[in-house]
């Protein structure tokens, strides 16, 4: 829901919505002058989170909105995805309202009013080669860090109200999955679950009680923690104190196994406020404590498996949240990155010649805001430099007579889901990633892509590749031209399918041999000396990706929601049926649902 008053009126005059205001969607709409330009200020009253474009138009405003959002990197990738997702589709609702008066939009209104020269001396706003869209976007980002105190406000609402309103839930696993092997020295944290999400500051005796069996789940951790302890720089007893008897019991009561959105921001707390590079760690210091940090987290959130508080799949979470904050606080993501974004021309123009968006990032004369505006435009824009045609080799004819014998695995699903199986040179890529979508139950609904990172070549089908010619910029090589006789004996591929789902399947060239049985179509394969061909039955559609399908799997039936069960049906993971899959993979095209 977007609202305006009357100075937008006059620009598009009354519209109306019977669209209920939700999470994340609340925003007022308002307009300034900057330099002479005019620009739009969308502002979401509840959150604080602004965003800047030139017209009012759905497609600026939520490219904008997708930067904007990917900044916030204490929150997971999941929750921003959620905050992106409630402001598309049917978000963009514009609708006159007489009486909207945020105090946020007046702040930053009297900023940019009375602040036009800090805002120039930040940014070099007046160069001739900026479009003014492109100034919107610079803008967007200014206006959420206009001083240290204002985005430190910000940052804690924005984080507290996506933990409310978008948590990242755990679940219970069943009483006899291996890894659930120590029985708890400690009250299960349901026991207080009527105080859940409430604020507890005032009544003591809870607070004490809570507090008292958070002290016992320390203690059982540390008598069986699997890191050394000499890892961690820093007291781990003292840390897991700060975290579950301050941190989680401000504000509202939560639990170390309430919402693994509180992992991913107190990690981030921790390094961004007390452990930076600027306070006066080398380097090397810097990331050695860092690593020990995570690791410690990592650690816990298994013997929380351990103990049955959470499941495998969500110790596995926490480890990609600690995975994912070293990165951002460690690595130089920003200089050789290729990733995609929405703004087209600025963010190529930038990367090809830097200077003419003011001094370079690591100019010691460039003010500090300005590197990091520009370093999360580097981060966040559209990759600039469009990958030259690589002039790939089609295929090997000495091989295409070849037998590859191929091993795949559906990756972060445990146990493992996996088959052996071979197919001849002469076959198409296309027709490799088709079969092995059908081998792992995928109806084919959504694109996909397969990936060898040898050669860095992503290849696709001419479906895919025209689907998405207008989103990305990068060169993508047609699977259906290319033989599998250009693989080689230990390559190993990645095939990506449904990228809302993200399901990854492994797939590794065991061997090349040369037979004279001729082989039609793909193959599982067993027999003598060979032992199995595959286990489990693959993927469901449309779950949310293998970290839900996980949660499926661990989670006793009778826990699971019964809808899900009512939408899913009665399907056991554990089973393969090879010759059924034998069956279909002689009767292409494998796939049965177009998307």
């Amino acid at each position: 829901m977007i609202q305006y008053g009357q100075d937008i009126y006059h620009e598009i005059g009354r519209h109306t919505s019977r669209k209920k205001i939700t999470p994340f969607n609340n925003w007022q709409l308002t307009k300034f002058t900057f330099n002479k330009e005019k620009y739009y200020l969308f502002v979401e009253i509840d959150s604080g989170i602004t965003v800047v474009t030139e017209k009012i138009d759905k497609d600026e405003f939520q490219d904008n909105l997708a930067i904007v959002i990917d900044s916030f990197e204490y929150i997971t990738l999941q929750q921003r995805d959620s905050i992106f997702n409630a402001n598309s589709e049917d978000g963009f609702n514009l609708v006159y309202s007489s009486s909207i008066d945020s105090s946020i939009t007046k702040d930053l209104m009297n900023y940019i009013q009375n602040n036009s020269q800090d805002l120039n001396q930040k940014f070099n706003f007046k160069n001739k080669n900026m479009v003014v869209e492109d100034k919107a976007l610079v803008l967007s980002l200014l206006l959420m860090n206009l001083s240290q105190d204002y985005m430190s406000r910000l940052i804690e609402t924005i984080a507290f109200q996506v933990n409310q309103v978008f948590p990242i839930k755990t679940k219970r696993p069943r009483a006899n999955v291996k890894y659930y092997d120590l029985s708890p020295k400690f009250i299960d944290p349901i026991h207080w679950e009527e105080y859940l999400n409430k604020d507890i500051s005032k009544n003591d005796e809870i607070t004490a009680e809570i507090k008292k069996n958070n002290e016992k789940i320390i203690d059982q951790y540390l008598k069986n923690a699997q890191m050394d302890s000499a890892v961690f720089t820093g007291n781990p007893r003292d840390q897991l104190r700060d975290f579950t008897n301050n941190f989680l019991l401000s504000r509202r009561l939560r639990f170390v196994n309430s919402n693994l959105g509180d992992v991913s921001y107190y990690i981030w707390l921790c390094i961004f406020y007390g452990i930076k590079p600027d306070f006066g760690h080398s380097d090397e210091h810097f990331k050695t404590i860092i690593a020990g940090l995570l690791m410690m987290f990592n650690d816990f959130y298994i013997f929380l498996s351990r103990v049955g508080l959470v499941t495998q799949a969500d110790s596995n979470r926490v480890n990609d949240i600690c995975q994912q904050q070293f990165v951002t606080f460690t690595e130089d993501e920003y200089a050789d990155e290729n990733t995609n974004g929405n703004v087209k021309q600025m963010t190529e123009d930038l990367l090809t010649d830097i200077k003419q968006f003011n001094e370079k990032p690591d100019d010691k004369k460039t003010d500090a805001e300005l590197a990091d505006i520009v370093m999360k435009l580097m981060k966040f824009g559209e990759k600039a430099k469009l990958t030259q045609n690589k002039g790939e080799i089609k295929e090997n004819k000495k091989r295409n007579a070849a037998m590859y014998e191929i091993r795949a695995k559906l990756k972060g699903f445990k146990p493992l889901i996996w088959r052996r199986f071979v197919i001849n040179g002469n076959s198409s890529l296309e027709t490799l990633s088709q079969a092995l979508l059908l081998m792992f139950n995928a109806a084919g609904g959504h694109m996909y892509d397969l990936y060898n990172p040898k050669t860095d070549t992503r290849y696709e089908n001419q479906q895919n590749i025209e689907m998405m010619s207008e989103w990305r910029t990068e060169d993508a090589v047609n699977s259906e031209d290319v033989k599998v006789s250009t693989l080689n004996e230990g390559d190993k591929l990645l095939l990506t399918y449904d990228y809302g789902d993200n399901w990854e399947i492994e797939v590794n060239v065991k061997k090349i041999s040369y037979k004279n049985v001729q082989l039609k179509y793909p193959q599982i394969i067993s027999g003598k000396g060979l032992g199995i061909s595959g286990k489990g039955l693959g993927i469901i559609e449309d779950i949310g990706g293998v970290w839900s399908l996980q949660d499926y799997y661990d989670t006793p039936k009778a826990q699971l929601d019964p809808d899900l069960l009512d939408w899913i049906g009665d399907i056991d993971l554990d089973e393969f049926d090879k010759d059924g899959l034998n069956k279909a993979l002689e009767q292409p095209p494998y796939l049965y649902a177009s998307f």
